[in-house]
Parts: structure tokens; sequence; C-alpha cells
């Protein structure tokens, strides 16, 4: 049984609290947090100090999209420590500066690592080695409901045999056709598909 992630991205703010608190009835693995910065992505999303704000039951997974995520490491060690006592990873893409992972990695925080689709995995090699979990766009990132992209599962296989040990995430366009398509193996983070939901229970079920 796969492991299901939900992704507050594109809910109503005035609302978000209320939606939490409804959404922990049900039974998934985390919540999805995605951080923006109108600059790694043509969007800008939730900042730290709106998170750290917010109460969770579940655990919650971090997804850092910007170019320095060393500074917000940093906030999250020292600031936010609401936000920080609940998470279980933060993802920083390999598209970066390979500086800026560094950094990210001498934190004592649990840092994972992110891959957009079109990204060739070779180049990452050294980094793949150092995390214990991957999370595979399958969306370009920056906005929600967008169309999955099949062929970024292709890097599963490339990615296992760098390290056979890693924990798969797929986000971006999960949904009930979808799914289909994705290997029992691979946990999946989804949007607007639950959020959406009339049936929200039923829904996670059948994404798991």
């Amino acid at each position: 049984m796969r492991k299901v992630g939900v992704s507050i991205l594109g809910l109503d703010v005035s609302q978000m609290q209320s939606r939490i608190i409804d959404f922990e009835k049900f039974e998934f693995d985390s919540w999805h947090l995605d951080v923006m910065d109108l600059n790694f992505v043509p969007n800008l999303s939730y900042g730290l100090e709106y998170l750290n704000s917010l109460k969770f039951s579940k655990s919650c997974e971090l997804h850092l999209m910007v170019n320095k995520p060393s500074i917000l490491c940093e906030e999250i060690l020292h600031k936010f420590e609401n936000l920080r006592k609940n998470l279980k990873a933060i993802y920083i893409h390999v598209e970066i500066e390979p500086k800026e992972i560094e950094k990210c990695l001498e934190f004592d925080l649990p840092i994972a690592l992110a891959v957009n689709p079109d990204t060739e995995i070779a180049l990452y090699e050294n980094f793949l080695r150092l995390v214990d979990k991957i999370l595979i766009m399958t969306v370009f990132p920056g906005f929600s409901g967008q169309k999955f992209i099949l062929d970024a599962l292709d890097k599963v296989s490339q990615i296992k045999a760098i390290n056979s040990e890693i924990e798969f995430w797929v986000d971006g366009g999960v949904n009930e056709e979808s799914i289909n398509l994705i290997p029992k193996g691979l946990n999946v983070v989804s949007a607007s598909f639950l959020q959406k939901s009339k049936d929200i229970q039923t829904d996670l079920d059948l994404l798991t």
C-alpha cells in the first residue's frame, strides 16, 4: 500500500485552518507544504511564517521551490519551532546551485531531494547517495492542476541504480486516472484531485 500526501497548494487561505481540520478526520500519511519564491518557479506561495502559524496533527513534508533554500532552512532551525517539530522531510531541488545543496545537507534537518521532469539524473549521483527520500515531479513545479507527465517516471529505475534504499514520492497531476500509471511502490502527493473531492476517504483509498 502506498502512502499519500495531501498538498495544501490551491486551498483558500481564508479557510486554510478549517480545511486542514476537516481533512485530518481522514486517513493519509502527511501534509505537503509548497514554498515558492517567484524566481525558481514563476509563482509565489505561502511563506514560512504563515506555515508556522498553522496547526497540523499529522506530519508535514516541506517542498522548497526556491533558489536559496539554505536561508529558509536556517530560519526553520532557529525561528519556526511549530513548523519544524512536524517536519519529516524538506525537499530541495537538485537543479539549484550545488553549493546550496551542500549547505542544506549540513543542517540538522531531514533534507531530501526533488527533481523536475526534464532533469538529467546522472548529473546528481553524489547527492542522491546522501539522502533517503526523493520527490519525482510529474509536472513542472509552480502550479496545481497540471497534466501528468508519464515520462518523468523513467527516472525511478535510474535513481534506484544509484541508491536502492531511497524512498520515492511522486508529485504532480496525481488523480483517479494517472494513479493507474504509477507503480505501487511509489508514494504520491495530490492537491486539486483531493481538494475537489466529494468523497475524500474514497478518493484517498483510490490513491493508496
